[in-house]
């Protein structure tokens, strides 16, 4: 019984640490410098700060598409922008873009 208890208590912490884990994310604020849509269709950005590719989501989705919109915005008036950013552990990093300076 006690190792029922046992086994129980860490499924539950490990899976609240998870969680936990699942909604870090960083918030910066970087100018985009370059917006793109690829083949498989994934709307992507690269903000001054970061080499690689960053994901914004798959094009179709409505806040995807509003995220296109104002990195776009962002990118041709080369304002800085609020992205929020998810690590991640495969494919590319997700961001989300939360608003752009004045």
């Amino acid at each position: 019984m006690k190792n029922i208890v046992l086994v129980l208590a860490l499924l539950i912490l490990s899976v609240a640490g998870f969680k936990a884990q699942a909604n870090s994310y960083v918030d910066t604020y970087p100018k985009v410098t370059k917006v793109y849509v690829n083949s498989g269709g994934l709307a992507l950005i690269r903000i001054e700060s970061h080499d690689n590719w960053l994901e914004l989501g798959k094009v179709g989705d409505a806040k995807t598409d509003a995220w296109v919109a104002i990195a776009l915005a962002a990118a041709l008036s080369g304002k800085k922008t609020w992205i929020r950013y998810y690590p991640s552990t495969s494919g590319y990093p997700r961001v989300s873009i939360l608003s752009v300076s004045a």
